[in-house]
């Protein structure tokens, strides 16, 4: 019996959607690397696994991952990558919206990770290498948020782990009182602020940033936060009330909808 000819191009998609499915993430470089196939032959098999909705690009980092609709693995960084696929066009929507980036944030330990931004996104720039980055929880708003609106018991959890930080910023924790009426103040205004002056110190930028955030909560359960940055000085309180909250909180909003966990 002759040999059955083998489809060289099929070969080399299923070599992408292997590595893909064993990692959370991957960089064209990386994938390059890895796969010893030519950058250009990448694009074409990334872009036709887009199109039918198994590989998806982060935006603020542009990796690539396995879409929810694409081959299930194993791997423990499911709801994550959903959570970026899910927000993308929402993020992007609120973006447009409101003229300044937004940042998507999970809770990790006793910090905030931003995984996905529109800062790239965005014309104007502020520190656009943000994807990664863990905002401290009691100084940002993305934290603040999510302290605000989390279950009791993991408020506290937290809380405790704070006061035992040797880091700087977390030793405010210790002023409870101080913890008790920020929480409250987030609590009854239905937003978070970040603290002025407070900056990560990503990269040097030359003002001070603003930022506001909210939580997303589905099923009671509070699942990441969604906050929009500015540089300061350049939007007012009115704004702030009347344009970025209703936005960010509608933004929140689609984005329960979409969660199916």
């Amino acid at each position: 019996m002759s040999e059955v000819k083998k489809i060289r191009a099929l070969a080399r998609g299923l070599q992408v959607v292997e590595f893909l499915g064993k990692r959370s993430k991957t960089s064209l470089n990386e994938l390059h690397l890895a796969t010893k196939l030519p950058k250009a032959t990448l694009l074409r098999i990334l872009s036709t696994f887009e199109d039918h909705g198994w590989v998806y690009r982060g935006l603020g980092d542009n990796h690539y991952r396995m879409s929810v609709n694409g081959p299930r693995f194993d791997t423990n960084n499911g709801e994550e990558n959903e959570l970026i696929e899910l927000s993308s066009s929402i993020l992007i929507e609120l973006c447009n919206n409101v003229g300044w980036p937004s940042d998507l944030a999970i809770r990790n330990l006793t910090k905030m990770k931003i995984i996905d931004s529109t800062r790239r996104q965005s014309l104007l720039t502020i520190n656009k290498d943000v994807v990664g980055f863990c905002p401290h929880m009691l100084w940002s708003a993305l934290g603040r948020a999510y302290l605000a609106f989390c279950p009791h018991s993991e408020r506290e959890e937290i809380i405790i782990s704070l006061k035992t930080s040797e880091e700087r910023f977390d030793q405010v924790s210790l002023d409870g009182p101080w913890v008790e009426k920020l929480l409250n103040e987030t609590r009854v205004r239905g937003y978070a602020t970040r603290e002025t002056g407070y900056w990560g110190h990503i990269v040097d930028y030359p003002s001070n940033v603003d930022a506001i955030a909210v939580p997303v909560i589905k099923n009671n359960k509070l699942i990441c936060c969604i906050s929009i940055a500015w540089a300061s000085g350049e939007v007012t309180k009115n704004q702030i009330e009347t344009e970025f909250f209703p936005a960010l909180k509608a933004a929140s909003d689609q984005l329960v909808g979409k969660i199916t966990y």
